[in-house]
C-alpha cells in the first residue's frame, strides 16, 4: 500500500542500534518499507510520521518513555497501530502499554517470526 505516492512506512524507534538494524534487515527482507529511529526526538521529527502504517517502539528509551511517546502521538491526530517490545517483563508495564492502545507487546529478546507475525497480522499479511 502506498500513501501520498511513498511507499507505506513502519517506523522503529529503539536505542539500542543492534538490534535497530537487525529489525531494519528482518522487516526490510519481508518486504516492508522501514525507517528506523535511535531516539524519540529524531523520530519526532521525520517529515513522513503521519504517513506512517504501523509503530515499532521499545519501552524504555534513552530520551524518554515509548509509552508516553504513543499518547503524545494520539494526541496529535497520529493513530497508526503500535507494538511495544521491552526488556523487563514487568506486568504493571505490559499492561500500560496495552491501555495505550498496544496492539501488541513483545519480550525481549524475540525470534524473528514473532516480529513478522505481529507486524504482519496488522498489516493485513498475517
Amino acid at each position: 500500500m502506498e500513501c501520498a505516492g511513498h511507499p507505506a512506512v513502519i517506523c522503529i524507534l529503539d536505542d539500542d542500534e543492534p538490534l535497530l538494524m537487525a529489525l531494519r534487515r528482518l522487516l526490510g527482507g519481508a518486504g516492508y518499507a522501514v525507517e528506523t529511529f535511535s531516539s524519540a526526538r529524531a523520530l519526532l521529527r521525520f517529515e513522513r510520521l503521519a504517513e506512517t502504517r504501523c509503530f515499532l517502539f521499545d519501552v524504555q528509551l534513552s530520551d524518554g518513555d515509548g509509552i508516553a511517546l504513543r499518547e503524545s502521538l494520539l494526541a496529535s491526530g497520529i493513530r497508526a497501530p503500535v507494538v511495544f517490545m521491552s526488556g523487563s517483563c514487568d506486568a504493571g508495564t505490559r499492561e500500560r502499554a496495552l491501555g495505550a492502545g498496544a496492539l501488541d507487546y513483545l519480550d525481549k529478546p524475540f525470534d524473528a517470526a514473532v516480529v513478522l507475525a505481529a507486524i504482519g497480522k496488522i498489516l493485513g499479511r498475517g
